[in-house]
Order: structure tokens, then C-alpha cells, then sequence
């Protein structure tokens, strides 16, 4: 009798200490489905009050003020006013304490890029021979890299060039 007793009494403190936890916990381990449907509203406020932030939302069934106490610099980066929040609440409560933020969608006009778009760089084309390359190109100091073999001599002095005259022809 005294071993019932004592189970019974080991089920109600269980049943009370999982009832007390598992709502934080229920949304990692629960699938979407059924979660239901996350609570959405748009926020009105946002206030700092010590190491809180409060939000205010509006939403179909209500207003709600939502309490952050974790990830407070991280959600007050995220979340600003007139942005629409989903709540992960099973059903409508006035005042919660670190839900479970789903979603945030920015209002509109208020986003920026955060990077330039995409814009595909320019062909890069090889100059052709004798032709000096645009300003535009990339050329490495010292010019382009050229083989050995390419690379012509310049003319000796001594081959009685006048000012003016024409390079000799080679062939």
C-alpha cells in the first residue's frame, strides 16, 4: 500500500514539474503540424526596461506584450516597430515571457540591401599584338607578361640611324 502511495505521489510531481517545463521545450521537439498555428502581429513598441525588452504586439485576438529576457541584444537587432512577428503560442495569452520568435517580416520600405546587387564583371579581353592595352585593363606593374621570344631588341646605335629615319627591316 505504502509503494502505491508513493508512486502516486512520484506521478503528481512529475505530472506538475513537466507541465511547468515542457511548454519551453515543446517546440523543439514537437513537428510543425502540430504546433498549430503561430500567433502573428504586428509590433507596436519596443522598449528596454533593465535587461528586458518588451515588445508590444498587435494581433486578430489581441494585444500582447511579449517579455524578452534571452537573446535580448540579438532580438532587439532583429525585431523593430511596425515589423510583423509569428509567435510560437499554442493559443492567445496577453502577456508571455520569452516565446519562441518563428518569424519576422520587415515592413515595407524599411529594408535595405545588404549587399550591392549582383552586377556581372566586364569580358576581359586579351589586347592584340601591338595594340596597348585600354585603361580600363589590369596590367601588372612592368607591363604585360610577355615570352622571351616576343620581346624585340631595341635597335643598336651603331647602325647609323638618322634621326627620323625608319627602323631597318629585319627578316
Amino acid at each position: 500500500m505504502k509503494s502505491r502511495l508513493l508512486l502516486l505521489l512520484l506521478g503528481v510531481v512529475l505530472g506538475l514539474a513537466a507541465a511547468q517545463l515542457a511548454p519551453r521545450f515543446w517546440h523543439r521537439v514537437t513537428p510543425a503540424a502540430l504546433r498549430g498555428a503561430p500567433t502573428v502581429g504586428e509590433v507596436e513598441s519596443k522598449r528596454w526596461d533593465e535587461d528586458r525588452l518588451l515588445l508590444t504586439l498587435v494581433t486578430d485576438s489581441g494585444a500582447v506584450l511579449a517579455t524578452f529576457s534571452r537573446r535580448v541584444a540579438e532580438i532587439d537587432l532583429l525585431v523593430d516597430v511596425g515589423d510583423t512577428v509569428a509567435l510560437a503560442l499554442r493559443r492567445y495569452r496577453p502577456f508571455v515571457e520569452d516565446p519562441v520568435i518563428d518569424r519576422v517580416v520587415k515592413a515595407a520600405g524599411e529594408a535595405e540591401p545588404l549587399a550591392p546587387a549582383a552586377v556581372e564583371p566586364p569580358p576581359v579581353t586579351e589586347p592584340a599584338p601591338g595594340e596597348s592595352p585600354s585603361p580600363d585593363t589590369d596590367v601588372p606593374p612592368g607591363g604585360p607578361e610577355m615570352p622571351d621570344a616576343a620581346v624585340p631588341e631595341p635597335p643598336a646605335a651603331s647602325e647609323g640611324r638618322v634621326e627620323g629615319d625608319s627602323p631597318p627591316v629585319t627578316g
